[in-house]
């Protein structure tokens, strides 16, 4: 693979975008980009996106947006993980999410112990 890439995860459809060369994000590791995007209205807007590169050497894309209150994942601190590097966290509330799934870990676990 010469080239990262996402898939967006706002529509049902798959768009590819190259935006790094792979080797650019290291193993573990993430970054974040600023794509544009054209609106309904033809009006530009950016998309905040970030790659993640797992151990594994898979590519996950995502939105920098928390479903919670819409905080860039990496808000704060600028980091997109938790101190080892296994799960994604938001930095405004610390919501955990799996890389590879991106079920909502930790707000399952106040759901099932309240």
């Amino acid at each position: 693979m010469s080239e990262g890439i996402i898939g967006n995860l706002l529509s049902d459809q798959i768009e590819v975008f190259a935006v790094c060369p792979a080797d650019a994000i290291e193993r573990t590791g993430a970054k974040g980009f600023s794509l544009s995007r054209i609106d309904a209205s033809g009006e530009c807007r950016p998309l905040l996106i970030i790659v993640v590169r797992t151990f594994g050497n898979d590519y996950f894309g995502y939105v920098n947006r928390c479903p919670h209150d819409s905080a860039w994942l990496n808000i704060g601190s600028g980091e997109f993980f938790s101190p080892d590097r296994s799960i994604l966290r938001c930095g405004r509330h610390g919501a955990r999410f799996e890389v590879d799934t991106r079920v909502c870990i930790r707000w399952a676990l106040q759901r099932t112990s309240a």
